[in-house]
């Protein structure tokens, strides 16, 4: 699953857009959407960007914060985000090269060119993907590849990532990990995420991996789970 913010102040071009979203992708995606720049700022926390891709208008309600500042707050934040930014301004074509961003979408010819540049910023993804997971737990930093991951497992307050070669415990919610995880990775379970890399078959309720292993089937994702499995083995 990928993660889209839409920021963009006029809602029939934010329905335009995300109109054009659906249109163009074939994986499963979140969007949200927001109205303003601040809006947008207020819904991040501790200085982390979460979002895959970020569809940015560039003159927003508030003349001080641009999209274009938008997009130099986001490059520290989340150097893997893939800005496009979509206005009706060419005066903005040089500007916007002062950020790191995918395409500049005049929205005059947002139908042709939206597409192309969503394309373009899912290629980019695939090549960026970290093959470690990154985090950390009691002030020390943890990386594990992602393709020795075989399941996690929330439990209370803390997250229990299963591997090959032992367990790993972070505080870290299923919801903050997931955005970092490759496109294999997805809930099958509101308390578990899966690589489905690892999946030697599944059913309705239950999965099993390749040790023998086995964990539940949420009633609500099996049909998420089904279908990100099938993307899987069609890209294989």
């Amino acid at each position: 699953m990928i993660h889209i913010a839409i920021c963009e102040d006029n809602a029939v071009h934010s329905d335009q857009i995300i109109k054009l979203v659906h249109a163009c992708l074939r994986i499963d995606f979140e969007i949200n959407t927001f109205s303003s720049g601040k809006a947008f700022l207020d819904s991040l926390s501790d200085c982390r960007c979460p979002y895959d891709l970020i569809l940015m208008d560039i003159e927003l309600d508030d003349p001080a914060l641009s999209g274009i500042a938008l997009a130099e707050k986001i490059n520290l934040m989340n150097h893997r985000a893939q800005i496009i930014f979509i206005s009706q301004y060419l005066k903005y074509v040089s500007t916007v090269y002062e950020t790191e961003h995918v395409y500049f979408v005049n929205k005059e010819e947002i139908e042709i060119y939206l597409p192309r540049a969503i394309e373009k910023a899912l290629h980019n993804l695939e090549n960026l993907q970290d093959p470690f997971l990154r985090f950390s737990k009691s002030s020390r930093q943890y990386q594990i590849p992602m393709n020795d991951i075989l399941f996690m497992e929330r439990k209370l307050r803390e997250t229990d990532i299963h591997t090959h070669s032992g367990i790993f415990t972070t505080r870290e919610k299923l919801t903050e990990l997931l955005p970092r995880l490759s496109p294999a990775f997805c809930l099958c379970h509101r308390s578990y995420i899966v690589n489905l890399n690892a999946v030697v078959s599944f059913d309705r309720s239950n999965i099993t991996f390749t040790d023998g292993q086995t964990i539940p089937v949420g009633r609500s994702y099996y049909e998420s789970t089904k279908k990100a499995f099938a993307q899987m083995m069609m890209k294989k």
